[in-house]
């Protein structure tokens, strides 16, 4: 489940309509939080434009380059 489908499954479960989770306490919303804090390091470069790829444990690898690495100079 990807961060957008976390947060819909947080909405959907706060919902008193749905009442979809009895007892729910906002754990989706945990989730989302700490895999958000996880990408971020992805978006720390010069033009913004984020690294291919990054270890949700350890962050960007060491000599990876961002997206439109051959485009533009990050």
């Amino acid at each position: 489940m990807n961060d957008l489908g976390l947060l819909s499954a947080h909405l959907l479960a706060v919902d008193p309509v749905f009442n979809a989770v009895p007892g729910y306490q906002g754990e989706l919303l945990a989730l989302a939080l700490d895999l958000a804090r996880r990408l971020l390091p992805a978006f720390d470069t010069p033009t913004g434009i984020p690294f291919g790829a990054v270890n949700l444990m350890r962050g960007v690898p060491p000599g990876e380059v961002c997206i439109l690495y051959f485009l533009l100079v990050c």
